[in-house]
């Protein structure tokens, strides 16, 4: 391979990684956009627009996310210099800009509509929940980092809720709710969603790739119709099909983890 080759090898998985980092910028700055004109009633519906590009900024950082390790297995360039890359982009894609996104969209502006110690408890409770988001997303890719460079044991499954699913949950709420939060009862099953995500990213349940779908659409066979369906349902019904696309692969390791315990109790004597 020549010297231009090998170059080439190595730039092209990182215009994807710079690509998530745009995509968390994207992210930022139309959470502060929505966030100022939600505010008018003048410019309410450019609001709502701004928190569903954000949304769908961060659902492009996970295309390019797949993108990039698809292109550095093909190329061979995969490397631990990769890895760490990688992961610093993640943390901004799917660590900081979701929790900026969350924050925003979901408790501020309830936070607005509080007063005296009500205000205060719920800042509180959502500084120290979106602050173990971003903490949980870095321990989990940090985990990720180390066991990665571990020698392989022939099996494919994740520990802990992957980054750019929990990323997932909160972009897919937010464009099927659109409208903000406004109600304290929403706000704490937001606070409570979001710790829930922390948690499973920072667990040790695992999440199988394969494992949850019925062994009939892990065949070829069905995966191009069945890919090709859901396709056509996100392009129709994008904000229905995400939201319940997104929870059942949350809840995939945690229901699978269960299936299998309860299999074990039953095949003992």
């Amino acid at each position: 391979m020549s010297r231009l080759s090998r170059a080439s090898a190595v730039v092209a998985p990182c215009v994807f990684t710079v690509g998530r980092l745009a995509c968390a910028l994207v992210v930022v700055v139309s959470t502060f956009d929505g966030t100022q004109q939600i505010a008018d009633p003048a410019t309410w519906m450019q609001g709502l627009a701004a928190f569903d590009r954000a949304a769908k900024a961060i659902a492009v950082a996970i295309v390019f996310d797949i993108l990039d390790g698809i292109v550095a297995r093909l190329l061979g360039s995969a490397s631990s210099f990769g890895v760490q890359l990688d992961s610093l982009a993640d943390v901004a894609a799917f660590g900081m800009a979701p929790a900026v996104l969350g924050f925003f969209w979901g408790a501020q502006p309830i936070r607005s509509g509080l007063a005296g110690a009500s205000n205060a408890s719920f800042v509180a409770a959502a500084w120290c929940v979106f602050t173990a988001f971003v903490a949980c997303a870095v321990f989990r890719l940090a985990r990720f980092n180390v066991e990665a460079g571990k020698p392989s044991t022939g099996h494919r499954y994740f520990v802990g809720l992957p980054v750019p699913a929990a990323a997932a949950v909160i972009a897919a709420v937010v464009h099927f709710g659109k409208q903000p939060l406004d109600d304290w009862t929403a706000g704490a099953a937001w606070l409570a969603l979001m710790a829930i995500l922390s948690a499973l990213m920072a667990s040790r349940i695992r999440y199988d790739v394969v494992e949850p779908y019925p062994k009939v659409l892990r065949k070829w066979l069905f995966r191009v119709p069945v890919a090709g369906l859901l396709l056509w349902a996100v392009w129709i019904h994008s904000e229905v099909t995400v939201l319940l696309g997104v929870v059942f692969c949350a809840t995939s390791g945690p229901v699978c983890g269960v299936v299998r315990r309860l299999s074990a109790d039953t095949r003992r004597p």
